[in-house]
């Protein structure tokens, strides 16, 4: 997702906790929330429920959207396409995608992923709001740490990122691993700044893969899709083992920011399922042209050829670390 320099000089993004959005004056409010959360989020504010998508809208000043990545990139584009007048106050109901954060909104069509980046887009308020969490199950949250890795991974990797956003990210992963994996509400800010700062260079291959095969109907072993998060986490390893092989970019970096590599590598290989890898391998190599078209492949830290698939679909390509620590 490459950024223009409109997106680099993006405006200001205030930060709220629940009892500032409670007690801030929003004009004409109302909340657009998921519908697992809606009953409480409508008792815990005083503002009405509306569905934005069903036009016209009642008059509002305010649109406060509830939810996870999907519905925030819709309100986002509801707003920038129909409303611009309105102001967006955008709270995630788990973290991940870091769409509360970003100028970037991402849509499922009939042809993939379909992918808008502007300023326009970025909400003019976030809310941290981690009682919202405590209905979401572990393994869910565990997945959105591992898109948030992805971003913050393939963000400071990015052929596009300078100098200081890698010193950024660089401190910021060293925080992630601080924190480590787990139910911990510091991850709703640190997805929110790794989403910030990968829409200011690009993601690469592992957002490629996720996008290519999310549309393709992924499924996990008990026949459910599989979503944006989980596919990022699963494929964050084997991207990272690719990119050490094939590219000594990796290596470098995380030296040059004093980024412990044994760390970051045991991180990235206790997000992988093994097993649904090697499910989804014949669905990765039927789609492995569109993968390659991706507009996120294509600003991979390493060069992706069409014969890279052979890495991705050999057995060895969720291999543990070796010795070393480092890819094997």
């Amino acid at each position: 997702m490459a950024a223009s320099a409109a997106l680099r000089s993006a405006r200001a993004q205030a930060v709220w906790t629940r009892a500032e959005l409670c007690a801030a004056d929003l004009g004409r409010a109302a909340h657009w929330t998921t519908p697992s959360l809606r009953e409480r989020v409508t008792q815990a504010l005083r503002w009405p429920a509306v569905q934005p998508l069903v036009e016209p809208l009642p008059p509002l000043d305010t649109l406060i959207a509830v939810g996870g990545g999907t519905l925030l990139d819709q309100a986002k584009l509801l707003r920038w396409q129909r409303h611009p007048a309105l102001r967006l106050i955008a709270v995630p109901s788990l973290w991940g995608s870091g769409a509360e954060s970003s100028p970037v909104a991402v849509i499922n069509t009939p042809a993939g992923k379909e992918i808008t980046v502007d300023d326009g887009l970025l909400p003019e308020v976030r809310v941290l709001w981690p009682e919202l969490l405590e209905s979401v199950p572990e393994g869910r949250l565990r997945q959105g740490s591992g898109d948030v890795w992805a971003h913050a991974l393939e963000g400071f990797l990015s052929p596009l990122a300078g100098p200081e956003l890698r010193r950024e990210l660089a401190a910021l992963m060293h925080r992630m691993l601080a924190v480590g994996l787990g139910r911990d509400p510091q991850w709703l800010e640190l997805g929110a700044q790794a989403s910030a700062g990968q829409a200011r260079s690009s993601v690469g291959l592992v957002h490629g893969i996720a996008h290519v095969l999310e549309s393709a109907g992924a499924i996990d072993a008990a026949g459910q899709r599989l979503g944006h998060a989980a596919l990022c986490a699963t494929w964050l390893w084997p991207v990272l083992r690719f990119d050490e092989q094939t590219s000594g970019k990796v290596d470098h970096l995380l030296a040059e920011h004093a980024l412990e590599a044994t760390a970051v590598w045991a991180t990235a290989r206790a997000l992988c399922d093994e097993a649904l890898n090697r499910r989804l391998g014949p669905l990765l190599r039927a789609h492995w042209p569109k993968v390659l078209r991706d507009r996120c492949t294509r600003t991979n830290c390493a060069l992706v050829r069409p014969s890279a698939l052979e890495f991705f679909t050999a057995p060895e390509s969720c291999a543990a670390p070796g010795a070393s620590g480092g890819p094997a």
